[in-house]
């Protein structure tokens, strides 16, 4: 396996709508770690998409445990989590598996048992590989709109996914 091999999603979509849930219960998969900012929501709004809610509701219910694993602010976060009803971490430290562990410490799933989900390679897709699980990539909901810190790192998460041979979803004609 080539160092690059790290960055390569198990699965990308376009939305947290289009991930394969079946393949991943199917495949052991048993906690969902998800990215809030460009994720979930574009990162300048507070308020949880109804759609969002009863994925993440649905989820649970088909047994997942369902988390929330972000680098924001801890306010946004807990604000977020009130709204899902879902335990969070803020700050997580991504790509370190820091804010996994920390929501882990209850449920005790292994690695392996283990995916994140979001919209960068750099944090999400390679923190999903760090813990031994999968990383699942999705495409930003806001490409247009970026963070400032994540829009500097999105050239050269292009430049890696084309070196993967994967075509980002927004250059796809």
């Amino acid at each position: 396996m080539a160092l690059i091999d790290i960055f390569r999603p198990d699965q990308y979509v376009p939305t947290v709508y289009d991930v394969d849930y079946q393949k991943l219960w199917d495949q052991g998969i048993r906690g969902l770690f998800f990215d809030v900012d460009n994720t979930l929501i574009p990162f300048y709004e507070d308020q949880v998409p109804a759609r969002a809610v009863k994925l993440l509701t649905d989820l649970r219910r088909k047994g997942f445990k369902v988390f929330i694993l972000s680098n924001g602010r801890s306010e946004r976060v807990k604000s977020i989590g009130r709204q899902v009803q879902l335990k969070g971490h803020a700050r997580s430290g991504k790509p370190l598996r820091y804010g996994v562990w920390m929501l882990n410490r209850k449920t005790r799933l292994k690695g392996k048992q283990m995916a994140v989900i979001g919209d960068q390679v750099f944090m999400d897709v390679w923190c999903g590989h760090r813990l031994r699980g999968q990383g699942i990539l999705i495409e930003p909901i806001d490409r247009v709109r970026d963070e400032a810190s994540v829009s500097k790192r999105r050239p050269k998460e292009k430049e890696i996914l084309n070196r993967l041979g994967i075509t980002l979803f927004c250059d796809r004609s």
